[in-house]
């Protein structure tokens, strides 16, 4: 992407309802891309159209991908950098990619960066990322994540996140998902053969939104945290999305400025 003037930043969300959780992830995430590439002009969408409804009832509309594309074109933007703030490669990514890929023929080109867990790097960045924001964890202690999940293949970042805190002696820091394995069954399964007593729960996604307010840490009998409480660990639920994390930010900032440069 030769020319700068002709090229835009489109940043893509799932989205979130909840308002303080966006204020503090997706809009803290724009602000640092505007800050990390002050030369090129910035541009957000979301892509479920549930979130986009339900707010644009409140007053808030967001766009989707094809109206920033729009946009963009009618400001004369020529080259486009999509950076989503997805988690995996999986479902949403592609669906994600195959709406923007629409508008190939009205660009120049059309460049994307990678989700959050792509690389080995980004494995160890995102752990690390993690670990010091919890550190240190006392032996009784063990730190819960609760990730989306996905039938996508990409659904294995999760256990092979699992795998590297083990290999990078981690051991009281356990990876599930809401959707798909490993599960809190898993989790529960392995937390017994530890002298682990405490939980703190937190979630592997981008907002604290609805999986991270109902299923993880809601009064319902099945959240994760009534299901812990019931199998005798005390348990701290912590509602702070990854895009609150400052490091988590500089990986995607990380990812934009790969593509932008190949």
């Amino acid at each position: 992407m030769e020319t700068q003037s002709l090229t835009g930043i489109l940043l893509i969300s799932f989205g979130t309802s909840h308002s303080e959780t966006r204020k503090k992830t997706i809009e803290a995430m724009e602000l640092e891309i505007r800050g990390a590439f002050p030369q090129y002009p910035v541009f957000h969408a979301w892509t479920s159209p549930r979130i986009i409804r339900k707010l644009k009832k409140i007053g808030h509309t967001i766009p989707t991908p094809q109206e920033a594309l729009a946009k963009m074109l009618e400001q004369g933007i020529r080259r486009v950098l999509v950076q989503p703030t997805y988690i995996l490669n999986a479902i949403e990514n592609q669906l994600m990619k195959d709406w923007v890929n629409d508008f190939a023929d009205k660009f120049d080109a059309i460049s994307f960066g990678a989700p959050l867990l792509t690389s080995e790097t980004d494995f160890h960045d995102v752990l690390q990322a993690v670990k010091q924001e919890f550190s240190p964890l006392d032996a009784d202690t063990a730190l819960v994540l609760m990730g989306h999940g996905s039938e996508h293949p990409a659904n294995i970042a999760y256990k092979q996140l699992q795998d590297l805190c083990i290999a990078s002696q981690y051991p009281n820091i356990f990876v599930g998902t809401v959707e798909a394995s490993p599960s809190l069954d898993d989790i529960l399964t392995e937390l017994k053969s530890t002298d682990c007593r405490r939980v703190i729960l937190a979630p592997l996604m981008l907002v604290a939104g609805e999986h991270a307010v109902n299923d993880m840490s809601g009064e319902s009998p099945a959240s994760w945290k009534n299901r812990l409480l019931a199998n005798g660990y005390s348990v701290t639920p912590v509602l702070k999305g990854l895009g609150e994390y400052p490091d988590i930010r500089n990986i995607f900032i990380k990812h934009a400025r790969e593509a932008l440069n190949r």
